[in-house]
């Protein structure tokens, strides 16, 4: 689980490359289950907000200050 702490109208991207899209197509296909992404919120403070999540490897999570070219290549987990 990936766990990020966001202020109000701060963003959490989740990047799906071609690559990705065809893992997923083909993990889809041998597993016949749906690719789920899920996010829960781990803690509440005054001004912040801690939110966990969960995604395929494959799926990038990060930091909507982060772009895109400047992702890594595989999920890390991150605090903010």
């Amino acid at each position: 689980m990936l766990v990020l702490t966001r202020k109000k109208d701060e963003t959490i991207r989740v990047v799906i490359t071609r690559e990705a899209m065809l893992q997923a197509l083909a993990e889809i296909e041998q597993t016949k289950q749906p690719i789920t992404v899920t996010t829960s919120v781990v803690k509440t403070g005054v001004r912040t907000t801690k939110l966990g999540i969960t995604a395929p490897p494959y799926f990038k999570v990060v930091r909507g200050e982060i772009a895109v070219h400047d992702t890594p290549t595989t999920q890390e987990q991150v605090e903010t």
